[in-house]
Parts: C-alpha cells; sequence; structure tokens
C-alpha cells in the first residue's frame, strides 16, 4: 500500500492538488498497490475532490475517518509513504518506512526535513528560498517553489523507491 497524506498544517508547504492527481495516476499505470489518502477532517472534500477520478477499490480517502493512532499503525505497514513537509512524512521518516517528502522553501530541508535511512526529499532552491514565510498569499515568487517541483520528477524519485512495478500498465 502506498499512503499519501496532501496537505499539511500550512498552504505553502502543500504540493498543487493537481500534480498529486497526476502523480497518483501515473502511479496506479506502474504498480497494482492500493493508495490511501490520508488527512484531517477539514481536508476530506478537497482529498475527495482529487480522488473521485479513480476507482474506489484502488484509491481511496480516510481524511476524518481514521483516528491519528489508526494512520500512525497504517504508515508502519506502506510500502511508500508520499507527503509533504508534514507530521504524517516525520512519521514515516521515523517509523523506517521509505518516505518520499516534497519539501516547499519556507524551511532549509536539511534543518527541518525528515530524516532516515530511507527518506528521499525532493525539493527546489529558488533564489528567494528558504524565505521563513506561511500561507501561500505571502508568496510573491508565484510558490514556484512547489509548482517547479514537476509532478514527473516526483514519480521519478518514487520509481527509485519503490523498485521495478509489480506488473506493467496494459
Amino acid at each position: 500500500m502506498i499512503l499519501i497524506a496532501p496537505f499539511s498544517n500550512d498552504v505553502l508547504r502543500n504540493w498543487p492538488s493537481r500534480y498529486f492527481t497526476e502523480l497518483i495516476q501515473s502511479l496506479l499505470d506502474a504498480y497494482d498497490d492500493p493508495i490511501i489518502m490520508v488527512g484531517a477532517a477539514e481536508q476530506r472534500q478537497a482529498i475527495n475532490a482529487m480522488v473521485r477520478q479513480f476507482s474506489s477499490d484502488r484509491v481511496s480517502n480516510v481524511a476524518g475517518v481514521w483516528t491519528w493512532r489508526e494512520t500512525v499503525n497504517c504508515v508502519g505497514g506502506a510500502k511508500l509513504v508520499i507527503a509533504n513537509n508534514s507530521g504524517v512524512a516525520h512519521l514515516g521518516a521515523n517509523a523506517g518506512v521509505a518516505t518520499l517528502c516534497l519539501f516547499a522553501a519556507s524551511h532549509d530541508p536539511f534543518e527541518w526535513g525528515p530524516r532516515g535511512p530511507r527518506v528521499t526529499t525532493v525539493f527546489t532552491k529558488p533564489a528567494c528560498a528558504p524565505c521563513g514565510m506561511s500561507g501561500a498569499n505571502g508568496c510573491t515568487n508565484g510558490h514556484v517553489c512547489m509548482t517547479d517541483l514537476r509532478p514527473g520528477l516526483v514519480f521519478a524519485a518514487a520509481r527509485r523507491m519503490l523498485g521495478v512495478p509489480q506488473s506493467p500498465s496494459t
């Protein structure tokens, strides 16, 4: 199972939802693993908008349904955790699970990012980094630190972490 946490506690740290949708499609095309989307209750509708176009047999949204304890337990059994710089990314790293963290330029990933032997952090380093800002409305550079992290780049990192696809896409 691949666990995805598409939101953090600050919109500036969030990778665009449309990019998560592209990433999910790429993962579904290449792997047989189910994808579970996690988040808080207030994120459920936004996650539903992302997963609505996929089969519920392959992609499920447990945001606001699972308790934090259930999320912790699921992280431990995941093949891969994909998350923005958030508690879930740090949780995956702490559990020793392969963790792919998408890191905004608001903070230095070498200082604030999740750590561990199975962690990969992807980020860009625009001239404004680290900005120390919070809230995407304060960004005067179009949130390039996250929009420049293209889905293909993130999928390539996920493929390196997951290894050879279980079955070729049809």
